[in-house]
This record gives structure tokens, C-alpha cells and sequence, in this order.
């Protein structure tokens, strides 16, 4: 669905150093990639959420620029998702020990 850049991964969600912010000088995306966007800012929103706390700075100030992005947040968005696909083994793993049968509200998870 992404075509997420070839090369060496990224060792964190966002370079090092560097600052989101808006770019007046900077053409904004045309309605289709602006779409892909909005669709990865919310799949990466998704990942924060539910597995992937480590990645939430990144995407927060990624999800600011949601109204008028360019390029540059385009590829920093795409940074971020290749960080996550490069790091499968990290982030929160739910693995409970027995099975619920979808009544008993006593039901204790043990989480590893």
C-alpha cells in the first residue's frame, strides 16, 4: 500500500534532531498522496495505541501537520512505518495464559 523507501532502516520513528513543522515554501500534496497521508498517520495512530507507544512523539507531531502537508512530512511519515516494519520484536505484547469465554467479568489476564 506504501511504498516505503529502500535502504538501510531507521533506528528511531523520526531523525534524530530534526522538527516537525509547517512548510510554507513548500508545494503541498496533491488530494491522492494527501489521502495515503491521512491513511498512514491513522494506521500509525492505530499502532500507538494499541502496540506501539515507542513511535508516539513521531506520529503525534506527524499528525499535526494533517490540514497541509508536503513532502517532507510524506517521507517522514514513511521513516516512521519503515522503523515500525524493520521492528517487529518491539513494542507490547499481550499474551494471555488461559482462554475467556467471553462471560465471566472475573476473568484475571496474566500479562508476560
Amino acid at each position: 500500500e506504501f511504498d516505503l523507501p529502500d535502504g538501510v532502516p531507521p533506528t528511531t520513528p523520526a531523525k534524530p534532531g530534526t522538527t516537525i513543522t509547517k512548510q510554507p515554501e513548500e508545494e503541498p500534496l496533491n488530494a491522492e498522496k494527501h489521502t495515503n497521508y491521512r491513511a498512514g498517520i491513522g494506521k500509525l495512530q492505530h499502532l500507538v495505541r494499541n502496540s506501539r507507544p515507542d513511535i508516539g512523539n513521531a506520529v503525534r507531531e506527524l499528525s499535526r501537520q494533517l490540514v497541509r502537508p508536503t513532502n517532507s512530512h510524506y517521507q517522514a511519515m514513511l521513516t516512521a512505518m519503515k522503523y515500525v516494519v524493520s521492528t517487529p520484536n518491539r513494542g507490547i505484547v499481550l499474551n494471555p495464559t488461559g482462554t475467556w469465554n467471553g462471560k465471566d467479568k472475573d476473568f484475571v489476564w496474566t500479562i508476560k
